[in-house]
């Protein structure tokens, strides 16, 4: 056995011990079509069902005082809304199907797609979701389905 096929197989094996260890904590953010927006809107064309997607904005509401127990008491606003920006993304990718995808497109926008889901419904689930945030949180959104808006850009 080669040095490069030993080295293949040992991180190979790592891989799937620490998907098996997300998997066991219930964070299986390892998933690859959770990573993968462009595989899922392949997926939607390739089935040739729509993608309901979401954009989220996230913000502190001005004037709130509040504290993070991950981060020190001095820290400044925007530290204080990316730590709740990647719970509010760990948050999404636990509640939603493992066939959906939240995607970070900068640290403060997260952009969530689900497959063969009517707008509605992917309207409603996103709602739902977000009634259960901290009350210092701003969260502006919007929604688009795939292929059907933006196709005549």
């Amino acid at each position: 056995m080669s040095s490069l096929e030993l080295v293949t197989r040992v991180t190979n094996r790592l891989e799937r011990a620490r998907q098996a260890a997300l998997h066991a904590r219930g964070s299986i953010e390892t998933v690859y079509a959770r990573r993968n927006m462009n595989q899922l809107l392949l997926r939607a064309l390739r089935e040739g069902s729509s993608a309901s997607l979401v954009r989220l904005e996230i913000r502190l509401k001005p004037g709130v005082a509040l504290q993070s127990r991950d981060l020190s008491p001095d820290a400044d606003q925007e530290s204080i809304a990316l730590v709740q920006a990647k719970r509010l993304q760990r948050m999404l990718r636990k509640a939603l199907r493992i066939d959906d995808s939240v995607k970070s497109l900068s640290p403060l926008h997260l952009l969530v797609g689900m497959v063969g889901v009517e707008p509605e419904f992917a309207r409603a689930r996103i709602d739902s979701l977000l009634l259960d945030l901290p009350a210092c949180l701003e969260i502006r959104y919007g929604y688009a389905v795939f292929p059907r808006d933006g196709s005549d850009i």
